[in-house]
């Protein structure tokens, strides 16, 4: 598995590499241009660099199944994770449906009151693949959450349908607040999504993240014309 994050790391590294200096000079001409805040003179920049990032992430992801099955026949082994499983997909969706809503927030400005409602239900495909048995609390330590709490609901369905929600709305949210900043929004997600595939290696479970290989090499690439001064 370690080889096959490998490659879809570097496909996309390499690939938003190769794509970002075009999508800067594009972006200048049809003028999607900014004025950085955190430089001395005032300076404009491209906005809207966040959908290369997606694009670049989601072309090597969507290769993985071939790239699979070649390194396959090459290295004459047989890998356990050939194909993009549900947990893939409904991760890979909610990613899309944040991306979207960045795009179009940034075009129509949707508000406030709906920027607090809309981003609650964008993780709700989570709930159908996460399903957690036992949580920690802080004082009470690990408490089991596949307890029936009335008919046939589980503490874990409640869990499902409220805290992941919130979870991932706050920290999408928390990444979204530091985007204005020099590198600050990607150097902050490449220390996060790096933490996640170690804790996951450790836990040998980096299959189940798989895709997140992708992510992470295009938000390596992206730092370096992100970082200050920003590009």
């Amino acid at each position: 598995m370690s080889i096959i994050f490998f490659f879809l790391f570097s496909i996309s590294f390499f690939g938003t590499m190769y794509v970002m200096p075009h999508s800067i000079r594009k972006l200048r001409e049809n003028n999607y241009l900014v004025n950085d805040m955190y430089k001395d003179k005032k300076t404009m920049i491209p906005t809207n660099g966040g959908m290369i990032l997606v694009f670049t992430s989601f072309i090597s992801i969507s290769i993985m199944p071939l790239l699979v099955r070649i390194l396959s026949f090459i290295l004459d082994k047989e890998f356990e994770y050939s194909d993009l499983s549900v947990e893939h997909f409904a991760f890979l969706l909610v990613i899309s449906i944040y991306a979207l809503y960045g795009l179009v927030d940034d075009l129509v400005d949707i508000g406030r009151i709906l920027k607090l409602i809309l981003p609650i239900t964008f993780a709700y495909p989570l709930i159908s693949v996460v399903k957690p048995e036992i949580f920690w609390f802080p004082f009470f330590g690990n408490q089991q959450l596949d307890v029936i709490i009335f008919s046939d609901i589980l503490w874990s369905d409640i869990f499902r349908i409220t805290v992941v929600p919130f979870y991932v709305m706050v920290v999408a949210n928390l990444v979204n607040m530091h985007s204005g900043y020099n590198g600050l929004q990607s150097g902050l997600s490449i220390i996060l999504v790096s933490t996640i595939c170690i804790k996951s290696y450790q836990d040998g479970i980096l299959g189940n993240i798989i895709p997140i290989a992708s992510v992470l090499g295009a938000m390596c690439a992206f730092l370096v014309f992100n970082k200050y001064p920003s590009k």
